[in-house]
């Protein structure tokens, strides 16, 4: 698959992918001598995902390169505020 092949969304609060390939190929059938022929492939792939509460999906993007798929949602800014960092003492 190619990144045109590919579509995320974000619908409420679900991470929708989706990718579809179509391949034609034609040529001539080598069993019949005056009859073109034409084979058509095809692949599609689908997954979905409940985004957690804090998401912050105005700031979702993603790549493709080499065949992997990353798509990153960060943190809302309310979600990092709340992160309080806890001393760890030894006795």
């Amino acid at each position: 698959m190619e990144d045109k092949d590919v579509s995320v969304e974000v619908r409420d609060d679900l991470l929708i992918l989706h990718g579809d390939k179509r391949a034609e190929r034609e040529g001539k059938d080598e069993r019949a001598t005056t009859l073109p022929s034409a084979a058509t492939a095809a692949s599609c792939a689908a997954s979905a995902c409940r985004l957690p509460p804090d998401a912050d999906a105005g700031r979702a993007h993603a790549s493709f390169t080499r065949g992997v798929l990353t798509v990153t949602v960060p943190k809302t800014a309310e979600a990092h505020a709340r992160v309080k960092k806890i001393d760890v003492k030894s006795f």
